[in-house]
């Protein structure tokens, strides 16, 4: 009987445990770690595989690479145990054996010898079109392929004809998004967002056909004018911050706004406002498939204060005198924000809303003291402080008087013993309080 079938047994058996990730150790001829690395798929060596190697204490211990048979040798390994890592292009990291991490992989001990099988990734093609919701192609489109995670993996752009295509990606699933040009962005299919879209499966050897439509659009006029004498507001600039898209753009001599051909939705606008105006908002916009939606908002012209201050005695301005400017609401209590006058005296505060204020002045010249603005000249009493009433358009002009600085003493005693106090800090409180 012959025994030439025989002659094929043991390479057989050899692919089929390299193919399974099975380790086939040898008698050590190096003093730490060698082996040859293949392909699980064919059973050829891998040339120009890194291998690592990591000590029972998770640190690196070195690495080397695979030579043209395939085989790595960590000679320089001291006698001990170690978790061995092989990376290499094309193919899937691997600890041994088969293990994906450092905390699951098998132990190898030097002086010893160990093969490890890569599996050697597979690739696919993905490939579309993206029309609008009409059915016309939608060219120039910026297309991007993400991975599960999140992390881009390519990207390209439709052509004339709405279409695209994207080789050799590696088989897995991924997302894809669509950036047509004036309009939201969108992923596949039709989903706003990339954690609700779509995953699409790329197969080994396979064309992954995706057919996108773009969402509906709608066209949008926005006509800014003045609240108060309903002229036309131009360079007032609105800009989407809700809604299926950001949105920006100013507004002409005429006031409006367009905004053609963007996806229907609602949005809100904030409005930027020119010289003279205050901020402005706009919410609750409905944009409608095939309609153009037109509306409108009006902007308030800002209120000015101008406080001129001079001494009190000799009735010149006065460098140096800070003004800060409390509504209705502040109660009397004063902020550290405020204005402080030049060499002319004059300190001027813009847009701000149409109301009643009352004004604290201070000094930080050392010649002069603080106070609220009265009525007649600086009063410490904030029941006595005038209201300064300030209008939409228009400037409101109010002379300070300023005084002198004076002075307050005193003494603090102990509540019960009547005995002094030592390091305790006094400070003036201006009427109601002081904001820190």
């Amino acid at each position: 009987m012959s025994r030439a079938p025989w002659r094929f047994a043991v390479p057989l058996f050899v692919v089929i445990m390299t193919l399974f990730g099975v380790p086939l150790v040898a008698n050590a001829a190096s003093p730490g770690i060698e082996g040859v690395i293949t392909n699980a798929r064919t059973g050829e060596p891998v040339v120009g595989a890194w291998v690592e190697a990591y000590n029972s204490s998770g640190g690196h211990s070195g690495g080397g690479g695979t030579d043209e048979s395939g085989r790595y040798d960590l000679d320089w390994l001291s006698p001990g145990t170690y978790r061995v890592k092989v990376i290499a292009n094309d193919f899937v990291d691997q600890w041994a054996f088969g293990r994906s991490d450092y905390a699951s992989a098998d132990a190898i001990t030097a002086p010893g010898s160990a093969s490890l099988a890569l599996v050697p990734f597979q690739y696919g093609s993905v490939s579309g079109t993206f029309v609008s919701a009409s059915g016309t192609p939608v060219a120039a489109a910026g297309v991007n392929l993400y991975d599960l995670s999140q992390n881009r993996v390519d990207g390209t752009s439709t052509d004339a004809d709405g279409a695209f295509r994207f080789a050799r990606i590696r088989a897995g699933q991924y997302k894809v998004e669509f950036l047509p040009g004036g309009q939201a962005a969108q992923w596949a299919y039709r989903k706003a967002a990339f954690w609700e879209a779509d995953a699409i499966t790329v197969a080994a050897d396979t064309e992954t056909v995706v057919a996108e439509t773009a969402f509906d659009t709608g066209s949008l006029e926005v006509t800014v004018l003045d609240e108060t004498t309903g002229a036309p507001v131009a360079d007032a600039c609105l800009n989407a911050d809700t809604g299926p898209q950001h949105l920006f753009r100013c507004t002409g001599a005429d006031g409006r706004a367009a905004f053609p051909d963007i996806t229907v939705g609602t949005y809100g606008f904030s409005i930027a406002p020119p010289a003279g105006y205050l901020y402005g908002r706009l919410d609750g916009i409905v944009v409608s498939t095939g309609q153009t939606t037109a509306t409108s908002t009006t902007l308030l012209a800002e209120a000015t204060i101008e406080v001129v201050i001079k001494d009190a005695t000799t009735r010149e301005p006065v460098a140096g005198a800070c003004v800060v400017v409390t509504d209705e609401q502040s109660n009397g209590v004063v902020t550290p924000s405020h204005r402080c006058s030049g060499a002319d005296g004059l300190v001027r505060f813009d847009q701000y809303w149409p109301g009643r204020y009352r004004l604290y002045v201070y000094s930080i010249d050392g010649v002069h003291g603080s106070q609220w603005v009265g009525l007649n000249g600086g009063t410490g009493d904030l029941e006595q402080a005038v209201w300064v009433e300030a209008s939409s358009g228009a400037t409101r002009r109010v002379p300070v008087r300023l005084d002198a600085a004076g002075s307050i003493t005193g003494l603090v005693r102990t509540a019960d013993t009547g005995q002094p106090v030592a390091e305790l800090c006094p400070f003036r409180d201006p009427g109601r309080g002081l904001a820190r």
